[in-house]
C-alpha cells in the first residue's frame, strides 16, 4: 500500500508540473519526449529509446517517472 501511494503522490506531482510549464515544454521539446520527476523536469529526447537511456544514466526511477510526447500543442497521454 505504501509503494502504490508513492507512485500516486509522484504522479499528481509530475501532471501538476505539466500542467504548469506546458507552454514552455512546448517551445522548447516540440516533437519530444519529456520526463518530468519529483515535480521537475528531468531530460528529453526525440526517441524513447533516447529518454530512456538517458533517464538510466541519471538513476531517475522510471516507475515515478511522467514520459509524454509533445507535438504540436498535442500531448499523448
Amino acid at each position: 500500500m505504501e509503494e502504490e501511494l508513492r507512485v500516486l503522490k509522484a504522479a499528481n506531482s509530475n501532471f501538476a508540473w505539466l500542467k504548469s510549464h506546458y507552454d514552455e515544454m512546448l517551445k522548447e521539446h516540440n516533437k519530444e519526449f519529456i520526463a518530468i520527476h519529483d515535480g521537475r523536469f528531468v531530460t528529453a529526447d526525440s526517441t524513447m529509446d533516447g529518454l530512456l537511456a538517458k533517464l538510466n544514466q541519471k538513476g531517475v526511477d522510471v516507475q515515478t517517472t511522467l514520459v509524454k510526447y509533445i507535438n504540436n500543442g498535442l500531448t499523448i497521454f
